[in-house]
């Protein structure tokens, strides 16, 4: 199992190396890659692993969701990881309460990311509609 992670890390960033835009979050001590998260909800509780966590020069924690493969509309690509990267914030929200979250995609093939800047009242919102989807797998 452990070699089986380290592979996938190794490959993770010799993808990312020849990125620009990665080449900071690569170098951060402060870092965190594939970081295990849970989000305990009302209904159940959603959980996952998130690609990387970085402090921004700004002191500001960031979470950065890689997206290797080709992306013919980076538009919609965006709107289709939202809820996801939503969630992210949620989680990010939950460790750093005084913080606003900035989940980011990096399309790697394109070289370029998409920051979200979700306001306190998506989150609040966000909560209720991932907490539904809980309460709804639970009853099916």
């Amino acid at each position: 199992m452990a070699h089986a992670f380290s592979t996938r890390i190794a490959r993770t960033i010799a993808t990312l190396r020849p990125i620009r835009l990665a080449g900071t979050w690569l170098t951060n001590e402060q870092a965190r890659s594939e970081q295990p998260f849970a989000l305990l909800l009302e209904h159940g509780l959603v959980n996952g692993v998130i690609d990387h966590i970085v402090r921004r020069p700004d002191g500001l924690w960031q979470i950065v969701d890689y997206k290797i493969g080709p992306i013919p509309d980076k538009a919609k690509a965006a709107e289709l990881h939202r809820l996801q990267l939503k969630i992210y914030g949620l989680y990010l929200a939950k460790l750093f309460p005084d913080q606003r979250t900035y989940p980011t995609v990096l399309y790697t093939d394109l070289n370029d990311i998409h920051s979200f800047n979700f306001t306190p009242t998506e989150q609040v919102v966000t909560l209720e509609r991932v907490d539904d989807l809980v309460a709804q797998l639970i009853l099916t």
